[in-house]
């Protein structure tokens, strides 16, 4: 049984969302912590409510729910940070089941966001077309 087109759509556009809240939390973080770079842990850029104060491992900068990897549908993960500090990173947004959405999303520290008609993460970095 598929999703309604309108529940995919929801969740498509929270996907995109979330990559954009991930964007902005990157560039906050490598900015918070010059020495360490982007990171590739989402928990690194979550910690709310751990009452400790902001860390390198505890950034607070997303909700707990997008730092646990997934949301709305759609499982997020952080990759590529390579170096010291990491200069690079990769996020990909995937639908966690076929009734969830049916387009992968994901973007690096370019901050352009792309997508891939195919549900698959590495045809979305490799091939992604940018969302209009």
């Amino acid at each position: 049984m598929t999703a309604p087109t309108g529940l995919i759509a929801a969740n498509e556009s929270a996907a995109i969302a979330g990559l954009r809240t991930l964007n902005t939390a990157e560039i906050t973080y490598a900015a918070s912590f010059p020495g360490h770079g982007f990171t590739c842990t989402l928990s690194d850029l979550g910690g709310m409510g751990s009452g400790s104060g902001v860390t390198e491992h505890q950034a607070m900068l997303i909700d707990p729910r997008m730092a646990s990897g997934k949301k709305n549908g759609y499982i997020f993960a952080l990759s590529g940070c390579d170096g010291t500090p990491a200069s690079r990173y990769s996020v990909t947004a995937l639908p966690a089941d076929p009734s969830s959405g049916i387009r992968a999303f994901c973007s690096d520290e370019s901050a352009v966001i792309r997508f891939s008609p195919d549900g698959k993460a590495n045809s979305c970095v490799s091939l992604g077309k940018p969302l209009q």
